[in-house]
């Protein structure tokens, strides 16, 4: 497994190599497949409900709270998907195979090993930010224009660069901290780096007294990497 969430009186597991999303029921301890064929062998994209459909090498979960809405990186399908916690019907939100980078309407969006997800959700529907390993670079999906559009980096390694937008420079962005609106963190692995993103522009945060344990290779940021 490589990613949990709680949500309810459940927490939802990525089961990346049974390409599945399992359930653990709390107060029963029950383990479920919640959605996805399973199995060891990965399929090509397909929506429906519950193990209907069919994943390939799933990596990040992010669940929206307000909704029940439960969005996972399908990596290996370069897409991304969403599971209605409510129902466990699965629909792709954005991107397609092959890999590659685009930006544009959601569908037509292309992704290069997507590792990192989160929600923003000030607003219905949320926005979604991933951090692209693939692209080295910080994505967005806004759901409510129905647009993917990169916030900062471009389709390449660098050393880190701080700057607005495209000036930016990551090297292999992994994981994603949202804090609020245009208030986000980035772990830049092979920079070594914790990436601050605001509305203007991306600094590197060594400002912000982050242990230095906390640095060293980052791929995610959590509770013993404060922020």
């Amino acid at each position: 497994p490589k990613d949990a969430e709680r949500y309810s009186s459940a927490v939802y597991i990525v089961a990346t190599g049974n390409h599945a999303i399992r359930k653990i029921d709390i107060s029963s301890n029950e383990v479920t497949t919640f959605a996805g064929v399973g199995g060891t062998s990965g399929c090509t994209s397909k929506d429906g409900i519950g193990r209907t459909a069919c994943f390939n090498t799933p990596s990040r979960l992010a669940i929206d709270e307000a909704s029940g809405d439960l969005y996972l990186c399908d990596d290996w399908n370069a897409n991304i998907r969403k599971v209605k916690i409510s129902s466990a019907e699965v629909t792709t939100v954005a991107g397609s195979t092959p890999t590659g980078y685009q930006d544009g309407p959601l569908l037509a969006a292309k992704f290069t090993g997507v590792t990192g997800l989160e929600i923003e959700n000030s607003k219905s529907p949320p926005i979604l930010y991933l951090g692209e390993w693939g692209n080295s670079n910080i994505r967005a999906l806004d759901l409510s224009t129905g647009q993917a559009y990169t916030t900062a980096g471009i389709s390449s390694t660098g050393t880190a660069i701080d700057g607005s937008g495209s000036l930016a420079r990551f090297s292999r962005p992994w994981g994603i901290f949202v804090k609020g609106p245009n208030d986000v963190y980035v772990a830049d692995e092979e920079n070594k780096a914790i990436r601050y993103l605001s509305s203007a522009v991306t600094i590197t945060a060594s400002a912000f007294n982050i242990p230095s344990a906390c640095i060293d290779h980052p791929t995610q940021i959590g509770s013993t990497c404060p922020v």
